[in-house]
Order: structure tokens, then C-alpha cells, then sequence
């Protein structure tokens, strides 16, 4: 049950349901408060947290997600995407630069801004995101 309110929440996510996908994925978390994957769980909700314009939650989310991310998945970049927005929204700038190198560092697709908002469904959502990695110095395409 649990891995279905996480598909849930990143479905809501992506289609711009934000709201719906931090209900889905704090359910998924309140189902399997110990499961391993909690740390992809808590980074897709500092992903809705940062659209929703809560940047410090973002931050405070992702951070956690970061410390709960086991050695073997130390390529996984989302909460660094974003860290680097929301410290890029807040004027942050030598964290955001921190956060883009982090991003970077490592061997996944989001390498630019067009790469982490090609899969949002909503505009505003796309939109938000280039603002945040722009400020916070991701390259654009």
C-alpha cells in the first residue's frame, strides 16, 4: 500500500497536483515509516514543497532525504535539484552553487534546467523550477 500512495504522490506531482501528491507521499511515509526507500519519498515531497513556494520545508525535506540515502544510492540527485532551486529562490547563493555542483557530481540525467522540467505536465511548474536553478546557476540546456 504504501508503494501505491508513492506512485500516487509522484503521479500528482508531475501532473501539477501538489497538494494531492504531499497527501499520497505523507501517507506512503505514514504506512512505512522504516522502509529504505523513504529517502526517494521525502526528496519527491521537497519537490512538491518547492512548488508550493515553501522553500525552507523544501530544504529541511530534501536535507533529510539526503541523510536517510543509503551509500549504494549516492547517484540519486533529485533532493540536490532541489536544494539548488530553493536556495537559488531564497538568494542563497553560495548553497544554491554547493547544491548545483552536488547535482553535477554525480551521474544522472539532470544535468541542466531543461532536463529536470521536461517532465512536468504544468507550465507554472516548468516555469518555477527554471527560475530557481537559473538563480542558482544550472545550466540551461
Amino acid at each position: 500500500m504504501s508503494e501505491a500512495q508513492f506512485a500516487l504522490g509522484l503521479a500528482s506531482l508531475y501532473c501539477g497536483q501538489l497538494s494531492d501528491a504531499l497527501a499520497a507521499i505523507d501517507a506512503a511515509l505514514l504506512l512505512n515509516p522504516t522502509d529504505t526507500q523513504n529517502f526517494a519519498r521525502l526528496a519527491t515531497r521537497a519537490s512538491a514543497l518547492y512548488l508550493l513556494g515553501r522553500y525552507n520545508d523544501a530544504i529541511d525535506t530534501a536535507l533529510q532525504s539526503i541523510r536517510l540515502s543509503p551509500k549504494e544510492f549516492s547517484g540519486f540527485r533529485l533532493p540536490f535539484r532541489v536544494l539548488a532551486a530553493s536556495y537559488g529562490q531564497l538568494g542563497m547563493d553560495p548553497e544554491a552553487k554547493s547544491a548545483v555542483g552536488e547535482l553535477l557530481a554525480g551521474n544522472g540525467t539532470e544535468r541542466t534546467i531543461d532536463d529536470v522540467v521536461r517532465p512536468f505536465r504544468r507550465a507554472a511548474d516548468r516555469e518555477h523550477y527554471t527560475e530557481g536553478l537559473r538563480k542558482a546557476g544550472l545550466p540551461e540546456c
